[in-house]
């Protein structure tokens, strides 16, 4: 299957489980704000919807013998471990690929003296970044390692554990997602990388202190993406016109 028809059949999937949303007001992962919206959580709980989503990114890897699949977090996870089960059905003469995850992890922020940093209410402000846990960092040394995504926003997730993976000694090959979301290319990942999104969406966005949906005063969505968050920090937008 040619990457127009790849993309055709996502395009599908995601339109059945009414994914994607236009006409809104969303807060995104990086901060920025924007009118659209991929919501991954429409399709990932769905059997079908992530299996055929699955298949179609394991399409891409036929070529690439990856001996680890790898995600971040929940929803990575268990992307990574559905590409894994539909690499080795097409693939039946080569080695099964094992399924990794990497974990979020909570901790407390610090100034450069190491005190921590509190937040307007005097509370210790919690941060999260990603690890590898569970022994994983063991089994990626000169492994041949795929990244599984399913939405690519900036990209930074994914080059997170694009570095976890080569600190831990595995050589990544390639990254594959449900959706690009922004304008990431393969040379965001580093040297020797493929990138395959299924779907390509170039969907505008806007940094929260130039936003023109706010300015306009059009409430922000608080269901979907981050803008509940948002919301409790700032409140809703209000037309100054």
């Amino acid at each position: 299957m040619d990457q127009s028809a790849i993309e055709r059949k996502a395009l599908q999937i995601l339109a059945a489980h009414n994914a994607v949303v236009t006409g809104d007001h969303f807060v995104y992962t990086a901060g920025d704000h924007g009118p659209d919206y991929v919501n991954k959580n429409a399709v990932t709980p769905h059997v079908r919807g992530t299996y055929h989503l699955s298949l179609l990114m394991a399409e891409h890897l036929r070529f690439l013998e990856p001996q680890i699949i790898i995600g971040a977090v929940a929803v990575g996870a268990v992307i990574a471990d559905q590409i894994a089960w539909m690499y080795s059905a097409q693939n039946p003469d080569k080695p099964e690929p094992l399924a990794l995850l990497v974990d979020k992890v909570p901790y407390l922020a610090r100034d450069e003296h190491g005190q921590l940093i509190l937040n307007e209410k005097g509370e210790p402000i919690i941060l999260e970044r990603l690890e590898l846990k569970r022994g994983y960092n063991k089994l990626l040394a000169g492994q041949r390692v795929v990244v599984g995504e399913d939405i690519v926003n900036t990209g930074a997730t994914v080059k997170e554990v694009v570095r976890l993976v080569r600190e831990a000694g595995g050589i990544v090959v390639a990254v594959v997602a449900m959706v690009n979301r922004g304008e990431t290319v393969a040379a965001d990942f580093g040297d020797g990388v493929e990138f395959y999104p299924l779907v390509t969406v170039k969907m505008p966005r806007f940094p929260a202190n130039v936003c023109p949906l706010c300015a306009e005063g059009r409430q922000i969505n608080t269901t979907l993406g981050h803008g509940a968050a948002f919301v409790r920090a700032h409140g809703q937008p209000r037309n100054e016109f």
